[in-house]
């Protein structure tokens, strides 16, 4: 096929950053514990989080996935299935400077167990 002439091609970027997954970034504790996944705060360091991918055995009761920056939350949402899902950010969430990031999926109950999986990098910041 041929372009009409003075039409521009579209382009789409593609992220070309590679994220190394570690057993750091996952948790799958017994049964109603909550799994958390905890990147301690490094000086001049942003931790930045691609996606977090999660599930839970059975239906939650009281389920939740949260993320902390510092001991702030920041995200939090109600989890009312049981089964593996996703959230993945389209704009990475960029932790503060020197700062924890926790992500927690809650304790949902005597028999559920959950897990929970970070995709996970960091962002050098300059020193003041």
């Amino acid at each position: 096929g041929s372009r009409e002439a003075g039409k521009q091609m579209s382009v789409q970027k593609v992220s070309s950053d590679a994220v190394a997954l570690t057993t750091a970034d996952v948790h799958a504790p017994a049964a109603n514990t909550a799994a958390v996944v905890t990147y301690a705060a490094t000086a001049s360091t942003k931790h930045v989080l691609h996606g977090v991918y999660y599930s839970y055995n059975a239906a939650p009761t009281g389920g939740n996935l949260a993320i902390t920056d510092g001991g702030d939350n920041v995200f939090s949402v109600d989890i009312t299935a049981a089964g593996p899902d996703a959230i993945l950010f389209e704009t990475p969430v960029r932790g503060s400077n020197n700062s924890a990031v926790v992500v927690t999926l809650a304790a949902a109950g005597a028999a559920v167990t959950g897990k929970v999986n970070c995709v996970h990098g960091t962002e050098a910041q300059p020193t003041t």
